[in-house]
């Protein structure tokens, strides 16, 4: 896949060069910490994840968690459910 090799390599040269600004303190600690998270591949989250994440972390029902969120109630059921991941 051409578009996801180029986006790959962008993100990369965008990464190492606010590295080499942050060395010679052109970029504060903070934005090099937004260049970092808009370079890195969001992780993938399952059904199953989700689910953890919500009863063992957060210890929400799905509908505070829902609102927690700002999602429907729905849109939690649906990520948690194993036909959608």
């Amino acid at each position: 896949m051409k578009t996801a090799k180029n986006s790959d390599r962008i993100a990369s040269e965008l990464l190492e060069t606010a590295l080499a600004l942050s060395k010679h303190d052109l970029l504060s600690v903070q934005e090099l910490s937004q260049v970092k998270a808009l370079c890195t591949t969001p992780p993938v989250y399952t059904p199953k994840k989700v689910a953890l994440i919500r009863t063992r972390k957060a210890k929400m029902s799905q509908s505070v968690f829902a609102g927690f969120l700002n999602v429907t109630t729905s849109t939690v059921q649906k990520w948690e459910s194993e036909s959608s991941g």
